[in-house]
């Protein structure tokens, strides 16, 4: 693929130019296209101009620090074996050889000085750590508390005790003597990282086990009670949900959509809707619709529907 050339303002001036010269003047559109393309090209010069100057600065610092490995080489050839420098042109060519190789020997020697010191400092680092998990600590519930991870001690205890009498009791000692002897024996003498990490280890499998043990006893539990526990409500499960229509706006006793009224921020509906409220009376605010339907209930010789004519001799008491 052949490279396309190189579009300089004076080129692009000089074409356009020769194109104003041959059709005429262009309109404010173009000259204003014309011109925005140039201001483009000028920076896209000056980022061109810009890197080529840190390009030149990059090559100049490359050929002085090249300048002194050469001198420094000659330096070191003409110490090394004056004579052989100052002969022949074989003889100067043996002495530079001579001294790059000693150059090569020194990096690689430095290297191995490095890599040792590393490795000094990795021992030591992994000496102390050594040191950490080998020093001896006291505390009887300090350690039963790191081996159960448990910051009640209360709780700490219990699985403690469970899982000793599971592991490590054997069938001619007693669970108690076998408390007592870790007890004295970490309050006395103390103990390490690593022996809390050998009890952990048998710990944490038991302990997985024992809670599936006792989450299947649990469940066995609560099959055969008559009773069941605490009911654990699914989204789907609607054997409560009765009880909760009137939160979401339907009447308690037949269903229908009750009235909502806003309390602040939160909306709430009635527990009842329009026509069982009206059939209590005496529970709610008495309206006159309502006192008359009940006075033609209870009074249905009385053919007027004037509800204040119906108050006439009706009490409320």
């Amino acid at each position: 693929m052949k490279n396309k050339p190189r579009t300089t303002p004076e080129k692009y001036l000089r074409s356009l130019k020769k194109y104003w010269d041959k059709h005429g003047i262009p309109s404010p559109a173009q000259q204003a296209e014309a011109g925005a393309k140039i201001k483009a090209l000028i920076a896209g010069q000056r980022v061109k101009v810009a890197e080529a100057k840190e390009l030149r600065a990059n090559l100049d610092r490359v050929q002085d620090r090249l300048e002194r490995f050469y001198r420094d080489v000659a330096m070191l050839a003409a110490q090394i074996s004056p004579k052989a420098f100052n002969g022949s042109t074989d003889d100067m060519r043996a002495a530079i050889k001579l001294a790059v190789k000693r150059l090569r020997d020194t990096r690689r020697i430095i290297g191995e000085i490095l890599q040792e010191d590393e490795d000094a400092e990795k021992k030591a680092a992994a000496q102390a750590e050594k040191a950490v998990f080998t020093k001896p600590r006291k505390g009887y519930q300090k350690a039963v508390r790191l081996i159960t991870r448990e910051k009640n001690w209360d709780r700490a205890l219990g699985k403690w005790r469970r899982y000793i009498a599971a592991t490590k009791v054997t069938p001619g000692s007693d669970l108690e003597k076998v408390l007592a002897s870790y007890r004295e024996r970490w309050e006395k003498h103390g103990w390490t990282f690593s022996e809390l990490v050998t009890e952990v280890r048998g710990f944490d499998p038991w302990w997985k086990q024992e809670k599936g043990r006792r989450g299947t006893e649990s469940a066995q539990s609560r099959a055969k009670r008559k009773t069941p526990g605490r009911l654990k409500r699914p989204a789907s499960d609607l054997r409560l949900k009765e009880n909760r229509r009137h939160a979401q706006g339907y009447c308690r006793l037949c269903g229908k959509p009750t009235r909502r009224h806003k309390v602040g921020d939160r909306v709430r509906y009635e527990r009842l809707c329009d026509e069982h409220i009206k059939t209590k009376v005496l529970a709610f605010p008495v309206g006159s619709t309502d006192v008359a339907k009940l006075a033609e209930e209870k009074s249905p010789q009385r053919e007027t529907t004037d509800p204040w004519r119906v108050l006439e001799g009706f009490s409320l008491e």
